[in-house]
């Protein structure tokens, strides 16, 4: 299971005010940086086996070259890799989450839900059938559920 998932964090992450870019970002930066710092310390082990095996004619050059242009691109392809089957997973399991939606209007005030997520989705909704037919299923919805009594529409009524 993921640590969000577990701690309960996914509230207070999707509140956070900045996008999923950026946090997606820093990760990905920690994990450039991690296998950067590997290499690194690749590179120091190599000199420290070498000078205690009495070889002083150091050419660090080459072993930047070595680690960094001819072998460090599979680390970094292989993490990038990874990382793509770990997205997958993590997306897979975090939309397994079961829950009964409440009605719109117990959810109006709740800052999480305005984050601009509806505008996305509203807009994604319209390029793939047009202005018109958005409109169009707007009205019909709004028309077929006007002044309903419980249960309240949910996204499943669309």
């Amino acid at each position: 299971m993921w640590r969000d998932r577990n701690l309960r964090l996914q509230s207070i992450i999707d509140a956070t005010p900045v996008s999923n870019g950026v946090l997606l970002l820093g990760k990905l930066t920690a994990l450039v940086v991690i296998i950067t710092v590997n290499l690194l310390l690749a590179m120091a082990v190599m000199i420290a086996y070498e000078l205690l095996n009495g070889y002083t004619d150091l050419q660090v050059p080459l072993y930047l070259q070595m680690l960094f242009l001819e072998h460090g691109p599979n680390f970094y392809i292989t993490a990038a890799l990874a990382l793509q089957q770990l997205m997958r997973d993590y997306f897979r399991q975090r939309g397994k989450v079961d829950f009964q939606e409440p009605p719109l209007t117990d959810v109006y005030n709740e800052l999480p839900i305005a984050r601009h997520k509806g505008g996305m989705i509203l807009e994604l909704i319209e390029q793939w059938i047009g202005p018109a037919a958005l409109l169009t299923g707007i009205r019909n919805f709004l028309a077929d559920h006007r002044y309903a009594a419980p249960p309240y529409a949910t996204v499943l009524d669309l």
